[in-house]
């Protein structure tokens, strides 16, 4: 189901902005007498690009690998044929770059209950088909990767960021996230004649674990030097989180941190941070 669904995104995408060239969906390229066909298999029917000139879009390959984590989710690997005249180079290839500027602009969408994350590039082109009455018509191949989760929501950076500084100095800085781990700390209720706990109550501190790229900002170098224990342990820092379009802030002291070091020279900050009591 998804496959197809994917397939019908990618045809309706390229025919989005070209009122010049129409692309054909079909599961099969083949040559007839001499000329390329599209044969869509849901009706039999051979669609002569010649005559119709239409663009035919084949799908060559299709491959899903389901993830051993998330039962719902699946990383596919896609590749479409498009064949078109050589003479139509100039216009398709337009339509092939807005293609790409679209899905760039793009990378999260839903489709049909599905949350899809997809990556694409404009095509890479095949050498030249000579068909009937000398006409050259080329291939260009558009690889696509894919990761959709039926039930649940994609990690989406641009939708999920967390910003910090030091308490009431300057403008906030973002992290650029390796690890964000987030949870939340209670008072027990307990039972008054047998202090056996029944529950939670009170929510009192909001904690996280931040692992971060350093990159040698101002706020990244406050950090580092907490971790390196050359700044004031009971220093304040203010974190927001933005997730789903709303904002969340804390006004929090650092609990712990560790510096990685990477062999390909990247560096990495992991720090725990607490709730401060202001």
């Amino acid at each position: 189901m998804f496959k197809k669904l994917m397939y019908d995104k990618i045809v309706e995408q390229l025919n989005a902005n070209t009122p010049k060239v129409i692309f054909q969906g079909g599961y099969l390229l083949a040559m007839y007498k001499g000329m390329p066909v599209v044969i869509d298999t849901s009706s039999n029917n051979a669609f002569d690009y010649a005559l119709a000139e239409t663009i035919p879009v084949s799908e060559e390959y299709f491959t899903e690998t389901p993830s051993v984590d998330l039962a719902d989710r699946s990383d596919y690997n896609a590749m479409y044929n498009i064949l078109f005249r050589a003479s139509r180079e100039t216009e398709v290839m337009t339509a092939m770059d807005e293609f790409r500027t679209y899905f760039f602009n793009n990378k999260m969408f839903e489709l049909n209950g599905y949350q899809v994350a997809i990556k694409t590039n404009r095509g890479d082109k095949q050498p030249a088909i000579l068909g009937e009455g000398g006409n050259y018509y080329i291939v260009y191949s558009v690889k696509v990767a894919l990761t959709a989760v039926k039930n649940g929501q994609i990690w989406d950076d641009s939708a999920d960021t967390w910003e910090a500084r030091i308490h009431d100095t300057g403008a906030y800085e973002t992290l650029k996230l390796d690890t964000d781990v987030f949870a939340t700390n209670a008072n027990p209720n307990l039972s008054n004649s047998s202090g056996i706990g029944k529950s939670t109550i009170n929510l009192t501190n909001c904690v996280g674990k931040l692992r971060i790229y350093y990159n040698g900002t101002v706020l990244e170098k406050a950090i580092y030097r907490w971790i390196m224990n050359k700044l004031d342990k009971e220093t304040l820092f203010d974190f927001k989180h933005t997730h789903d379009g709303e904002i969340f802030e804390y006004v929090a002291h650092l609990s712990g941190g560790t510096r990685t070091r990477k062999t390909n020279g990247v560096k990495l900050l992991e720090f725990d941070f607490i709730e401060a009591d202001v």
